[in-house]
């Protein structure tokens, strides 16, 4: 009984001995990851603000030349690659930078930048953002004349006009234009000059009639002025005479025209300009 239990434990010894000796000579460990060195990865870092140079949290930049995955913004704005960039290059690489945020846009680049990365270490700078829909934080949605359009959007905000009329395309609706001019000088017969679009008459800086300065912005004897709209009312004589208008963006220009079939009503004396200044005359002709 002794020598039976004394073989099993020999036999035993023997198994775990060889079970030991299989698996250290057997196969070696596999070899460890070959990494970078974290001081071989880019180092990319940057900003992201707004527009009045506000941080912006969480915004998603994407650089997949440093990292394939996004880097997020922190509550001061900034950014910055982590320990899973890719090994720096030796040389400069092409590369493009996306930056999303919610509620803003990044204008001009809403598909990304291209940049170049010339060093391991890149401080890529400030990114400015633009808030979308801004006005709607800061009371953008009041009506304040009931027309149906809302202020911001509304070319006429004080008096109500619903179809935003603006004839003259000058971005101020026809309801908030002075309609009309002011009622012309008794005792002699008059007509009326009409300066067509309505918006040109804020270039003019000077008009001669004749040689006559008959307005002029720093003059105090003017014969006419437009604070009533782009109609103004002159003396008939009923003969030829010419008219020299003085813009603040461009050269002056004349013409001559006679008032002899022009009057108050519905026959004006019309001035049509082009986008240089340039003058087309209407006759008034019945």
């Amino acid at each position: 009984m002794t020598s039976i239990n004394h073989n099993s434990f020999i036999y035993s010894f023997f198994l775990i001995g060889s079970f030991l000796l299989v698996n250290s000579c057997g196969s070696d460990k596999p070899p460890p990851i070959n990494e970078t060195p974290v001081g071989d990865r880019y180092s990319v870092e940057g900003k992201v603000l707004d527009e009045n140079s506000n941080p912006i949290e969480n915004a998603e930049i994407s650089i997949t030349a440093v990292q394939e995955l996004p880097m997020f913004s922190n509550a001061q704005g900034d950014f910055k690659s982590g320990d899973r960039a890719k090994p720096f290059e030796n040389e400069g690489v092409d590369a493009k930078i996306t930056i999303r945020a919610d509620g803003y846009t990044w204008e001009d680049y809403e598909g990304g930048k291209g940049i170049r990365l010339k060093n391991r270490d890149e401080d890529l700078g400030k990114f400015y953002l633009t808030k979308l829909g801004g006005l709607d934080d800061f009371g953008g949605n009041e009506d304040d004349d009931g027309d149906g359009v809302l202020d911001k959007n509304d070319n006429c905000p004080d008096k109500p006009n619903p179809d935003q009329t603006d004839e003259d395309e000058n971005g101020i609706g026809d309801a908030c234009e002075k309609n009309g001019p002011p009622p012309p000088p008794p005792g002699k017969r008059v007509f009326g000059i009409e300066f067509r679009p309505k918006s040109i008459v804020n270039n003019i800086t000077s008009i001669m009639i004749d040689q006559k300065q008959v307005f002029g912005l720093d003059s105090e004897n003017n014969e006419f002025d437009f604070e009533n709209g782009n109609i103004v009312y002159l003396f008939g004589k009923s003969i030829t005479r010419n008219i020299e208008i003085y813009f603040n963006n461009s050269d002056p220009v004349d013409v001559d025209f006679n008032d002899k079939e022009c009057n108050v009503e519905d026959n004006l004396l019309k001035l049509d300009f082009n986008a240089n200044n340039e003058i087309k005359k209407t006759d008034c002709f019945k």
